[in-house]
């Protein structure tokens, strides 16, 4: 059974690279996920939503309950953690950080690195109790070399997920 995601690509230059590269990773994984996708951050501050999102985007969060996030210039996330009563604690595994009560969850990684976005996977995959899921990714990463170009990193990682 898939689980509704709620995902943001952000607004930095590499987030919507390091996005992708994290959801490829999950789907060949085995990650079960229906994707819903809104815009947060710069573009809508500059549509005159000063806290970076619109109620749509606010409405399609209480309907998933997580939300998956790139990096955001704006920093936005402290607005929706008020927006949707989450207190300004985290949790953290390595790069990764999530805000959560018991409603809603907010995974976004602490580094804009494709390593950081699949701490932040995994955080995600465990949170949506597909373990074995996250086990895996864990496992193929600690294989991979991290310096490595985004692109060859997660191909690096997708070859390994089987391979473990």
């Amino acid at each position: 059974m898939s689980t509704l995601l709620t995902i943001s690509y952000g607004d930095t230059e590499t987030g919507p690279e390091l996005l992708e590269a994290a959801l490829s990773v999950l789907a060949e994984a085995g990650g079960m996920f229906e994707i819903e996708t809104i815009q947060l951050g710069e573009e809508l501050v500059k549509l005159g939503y000063d806290q970076g999102f619109s109620e749509d985007e606010l409405r399609k969060i209480h309907c998933s309950h997580i939300l998956f996030i790139a990096p955001t210039k704006e920093n936005i996330t402290k607005n929706l953690c008020e927006a949707l009563q989450i207190p300004d604690v985290r949790e953290t595994y390595g790069t990764a950080q999530a805000y959560l009560n018991d409603e809603y969850a907010i995974f976004e990684p602490s580094d804009l690195t494709p390593s950081a976005m699949l701490d932040t996977a995994i955080m995600l995959l465990k949170h949506t109790q597909q373990i074995e899921t996250a086990e895996r990714i864990k496992k193929a990463l600690k294989s991979v070399d991290p310096e490595l170009p985004t692109e060859k990193f997660i191909q690096a990682v997708i070859a390994k997920l089987w391979t473990n």
